[in-house]
């Protein structure tokens, strides 16, 4: 028995070998057919003569492209079938060099080392391109995409990559593919094919992506690892070609390679190779199976034969391996059955529509989705012959696909069994290249890629219109590159209508030709800057003068691709010159306002230096013995001087104010001192006119704030003055009250000023507050003034950041209310209430006083007004004797006119406070004493070493009133 069983054994490997060792005899490039003709020349043949023979490795694994024939030790696959045949043509010696289980990736290794001349094959890519010299593409595949089963994953495009992480195998030339779709962070290389395969099926990644070759030769691996094919990559079709060192020689090589590879058709070659290809991948994991059988079996025969001697009890263990070894056989078959399987899913759940048609073109079988497309049921379309009952059309192309053509059908299809019309993409595809034969028809819907085609050719009209009917000039240019890279012209590629309507040239004329054929004259700085656009593509807008149009263009250049550039462009000329005569009304108007600034300080000047010694002589005459109509009329004389100086300030505010030279001071002050000032100044006009004069603070009002008080003072004189003079009875009343806490330090109060007088009629209300404007316009007029008050006061409130209303009553009476922001000083308590000031009246002391004024008259004035204060003066008629009565003598301080002769105020202050002479003198308080009152006037002598300033005309109040602040302040700065 143990004799018959090793006979079996024996028989068993016997006949597998056989039948391993001729399964594959081919003959190589026995399918290579010439088409073109190649030859060499003397001069390449010599070199192939004298080449020495070339070191090539081969992928063994890589079916239908290259293979490893184990039985018969040889290399084949379309690769390697072109590769023997080329290589007999031209009389090329080569190795192939086989090293059982390397790795490509070692091969690569090798191949980059120098150590082989030629690999194959190799798909194309600009990372290998960069190692070595590729020859022309003999053959074209496909990636696929693999996923564990139980995973559920969803690939229908590449675009579904981005969502999951993705496994590729090391020198993959799919990498730089996933790379530009996946997130870096999501790709994960493996060192080989195994180990992609054990990642998938733990976890590490969702996906794996490699030549779809590879996969369907590795069935058994992706059954053992629970993995399946889930999509396959036709977007990028991977070509192989002959991948070479990167020498010389081997650069002629590659050409003299290329050229053949291009003189034959090798399409009988690779279908042969791919009608086999599952006979193939099948027999090659034969092979290695029944290589693993029979080593497994002759170890089996030789334990047999060492046990024969031991006893016959072993037959049953004997049995045993060998129902093993049947049951691995059986697992093979299984495999096969797997991979029919699968491609039955494939075929049912293929997201298009498929179908299996005879070869006298009857559906044989179809998925879902083509029922679907057709709108029919699958017992209606299995039978039904297309290349008889269907459209012209489509009967056209299924008959070019039954005689062994590939062919394609794009149209509106009307379907015969379910009357569905539907827009179809049908690719027929031949099983075998000859007539008769069976046909795969994949069809896809493309309604909405036809609604989408449909839409950008409605959007390209649209477009085409606009282009047409826009009014701005468009034109695209390429442009024209000297011989050093440099632009040197451009050409005209397109123009819109409005083009010729505004350049005037004819686009007939321009179409095609440079702009140095129709514009010599363009300046070459021009296409140095439009050249700049086409090539970096910075965007570029500007004003362009044309010489030799004589025009003015608005022009906006950009780059649509690289060596192109276009322009949108409008003609300015007519905006230009308006702008340049609106450059030079300015210049004018500010010409204007300068020269009217200048005649305002002038006539200022000019008319306070007499009235200051008439309003001075005048107050003079107040301390001398009048009688009651001397008095009278004296009074009569200083009211019209004050008003006139009145006259004078309110207009120089108002050319201040317009001018913006008028700066707003925030200080802080005491809101009492406020009613202090009113009531001081308007006590008396209201009392001679019998009205009863009211100032309210509000107990929430805060006793000290920032702002600039000068300017509130003179708001409130202005409107308290007004009401004053438009009430004959009655009332005039000023309030003050908190409304507002904005934020912390920040505080809004309202201000009103309200009088029974006449009212203001509504016909002048929207003009009441315009420069010149009065309540009345007759002749018969009985209130006096030039209408500037309300002016002022509306633009110092806005200047301030406050806003002004008025309520008028129809029966008589008027109120404007003021709402003006303020700061609260640091450490001021909101709540405190409002205290009345107490006046600390100064002490006066005998003092020294210098007075530089050059006018007589106004000389005499202030020299009378001081001495009747009680001090002692001392009068200079310049700058030049004020500095040598004070090098000669002692003063406590000096009153300086601006405008003197020989030396004016500015450079004597300036002297004083400099020259070295002076000592402790050079100190001496100095007021100017001037009739400059323009704005920044004050500004400019304080800053020339003046302490303070008083303008003229003079009041001896305020003369007092400076003098005593001047020395208030020296008696703080010496403590």
């Amino acid at each position: 028995m143990v004799w018959h069983v090793f006979r079996f054994i024996v028989y068993i490997v016997v006949v597998q070998s056989v039948f391993t060792i001729h399964s594959h005899s081919v003959a190589y490039g026995s399918s290579v057919r010439q088409v073109k003709r190649f030859e060499l020349n003397a001069d390449e043949s010599e070199f192939i003569k004298n080449l020495q023979p070339l070191r090539v490795m081969v992928d063994d694994n890589f079916i239908p492209i290259s293979y490893y024939d184990v039985p018969n030790k040889l290399y084949k696959g379309i690769s390697v079938d072109l590769f023997v045949s080329m290589a007999q043509g031209i009389g090329l010696k080569y190795q192939f060099i086989h090293v059982e289980g390397m790795l490509w990736s070692e091969k690569v290794e090798l191949f980059n080392k120098g150590d082989v001349d030629v690999l194959l094959p190799v798909s194309i890519n600009d990372q290998r391109s960069a190692r070595g010299i590729f020859t022309s593409t003999y053959y074209n595949s496909h990636y696929g995409c693999i996923s564990k089963k139980t995973r559920h994953v969803k690939i229908n495009s590449l675009d579904d990559l981005s969502c999951y992480s993705v496994g590729v195998v090391k020198e993959s030339a799919i990498v730089p593919l996933v790379q530009s779709i996946v997130d870096q962070a999501r790709i994960v290389v493996f060192p080989g094919q195994e180990e992609l395969y054990s990642g998938i099926r733990n976890g590490v990644v969702d996906v794996g992506l490699q030549n779809i070759n590879v996969f369907l030769e590795d069935r058994s691996n992706l059954e053992y690892f629970d993995i399946e094919l889930m999509y396959t990559v036709k977007e990028f079709p991977r070509k192989y070609s002959y991948y070479l060192t990167k020498t010389d020689q081997h650069k002629i090589l590659a050409e003299i390679f290329s050229r053949y590879i291009d003189s034959v058709d090798c399409s009988e070659l690779v279908a042969s190779y791919e009608r086999g290809e599952d006979e193939l991948i099948l027999r090659y994991m034969e092979q290695k199976s029944q290589g693993r059988v029979l080593i497994a079996l002759m170890a089996g025969a030789l334990i047999l034969l060492a046990l024969i001697s031991v006893a016959y009890a072993n037959h049953r263990k004997m049995t045993s391996i060998l129902s093993a070894t049947l049951k691995q056989v059986q697992s093979q078959q299984e495999v096969i059955l797997d991979s029919e399987h699968r491609h039955r899913v494939i075929f049912e759940n293929s997201p298009l529509g498929m179908i299996r048609f005879s070869n006298d073109g009857t559906i044989l079988d179809c998925n879902d989705k083509f029922v679907e497309l057709m709108g029919s049921t699958r017992a209606d379309l299995i039978g039904f012959n297309t290349a008889r009952q269907s459209t012209l059309k489509m009967r056209e192309a299924i008959g070019r696909a039954l005689s062994g053509e590939c062919a394609t059908y794009e149209d509106i299809y009307v379907s015969v069994t379910g009357n569905k019309e539907t827009a179809l993409r049908v690719i027929f595809n031949p099983v075998r290249h000859e007539a008769p034969t069976e046909v795969i028809a994949t069809l896809e819907d493309v309604s909405k890629r036809r609604e989408a085609e449909e839409a950008l050719k409605i959007s390209e009209e649209r477009y085409r219109s606009l282009f047409t009917a826009q009014l701005d000039a468009f034109a695209l240019h390429e442009i024209i590159l000297g011989a050093d890279g440099h632009p040197v012209d451009y050409r005209f590629l397109a123009m819109n209508p409005a083009f010729e309507s505004i350049t005037g040239l004819k686009i007939e004329n321009v179409l095609g030709r440079t702009v140095m054929e129709v514009l010599p004259n363009t300046e070459s700085y021009w296409v140095d800057l439009y050249g700049k656009v086409a090539m970096e593509g910075a965007p570029l807008r500007i004003e362009n003068y044309s010489k030799a149009l004589n025009r003015h263009f608005e022009v906006s250049a950009y780059s649509p691709q690289r060596g192109q550039f276009a322009v949108v462009f409008r003609d300015v000329t007519d905006q230009h010159n308006a702008s340049l005569e609106l450059v030079k009304a300015k210049e004018a108007a500010e010409n204007a306002n300068t020269s009217k600034s200048e005649f305002l300080a002038n006539m200022s000047h000019e008319i306070r230096t007499p009235l200051n010694g008439v309003l001075g002589m005048l107050q003079l005459l107040e301390n001398t013995n009048l009688d009651e109509e001397q008095s009278e009329y004296l009074l009569a004389a200083v009211q019209s001087s004050r008003r006139l100086t009145l006259l004078l300030s309110d207009i120089l505010d108002l050319s201040r104010i317009e001018a913006g030279k008028l700066v707003i001071q925030n200080l802080v002050f005491t809101v009492g001192n406020l009613r202090d000032s009113v009531l001081d100044l308007f006590a008396i006009p209201a009392k001679e006119k019998n009205l009863s004069l009211q100032f309210s603070i509000d107990d929430q009002t805060p006793s000290s704030l920032i702002g600039d008080e000068v300017r509130l003072r003179q708001v409130l004189f202005n409107l308290v003055g007004n009401a004053i003079k438009f009430t004959d009875k009655g009332f005039v009343a000023v309030d003050i009250r908190l409304i507002q806490v904005q934020k912390p330090a920040k505080v809004r109060l309202l201000f009103s000023v309200s009088d029974s007088g006449i009212g203001i009629p509504d016909s002048m209300l929207r003009n009441i507050f315009e420069p010149f404007t009065q309540g009345e316009d007759t002749y018969t007029r009985r209130f006096q003034g030039a209408g500037l008050g309300l002016s002022i006061v509306f633009k110092l409130v806005n200047m301030m950041g406050g806003v002004l209303s008025i309520d008028n009553n129809v029966d008589g009476g008027t109120t404007i209310y003021l709402s003006l922001p303020f700061a609260m000083p640091h450490g001021a308590d909101q709540a405190t209430r409002q205290s009345l000031s107490v006046a600390v009246q100064p002490v006066r002391i005998p003092m020294r006083i210098l007075l530089a004024e050059d006018d007589r008259v106004s000389q005499l004035a202030a020299k009378r007004m001081l001495e009747k204060t009680g001090y002692t003066v001392f009068t200079a008629q310049d700058g030049l004797e004020a500095l040598k009565l004070l090098a000669e003598n002692d003063f406590d301080m000096v009153f300086m006119d601006i405008q003197m002769p020989n030396m004016d105020g500015v450079e004597a202050t300036k002297t004083i406070r400099n020259a070295s002479r002076f000592g402790t003198r050079s100190k001496i308080p100095i007021i100017a004493m001037t009739a400059y009152a323009m704005a920044g006037d004050k500004d400019k002598f304080l800053a020339a070493g003046m302490d303070d300033y008083i303008a003229k005309p003079v009041e001896k109040a305020t003369l007092i009133e400076v003098i005593e602040r001047v020395m208030a302040n020296r008696r703080e700065n010496v403590v």
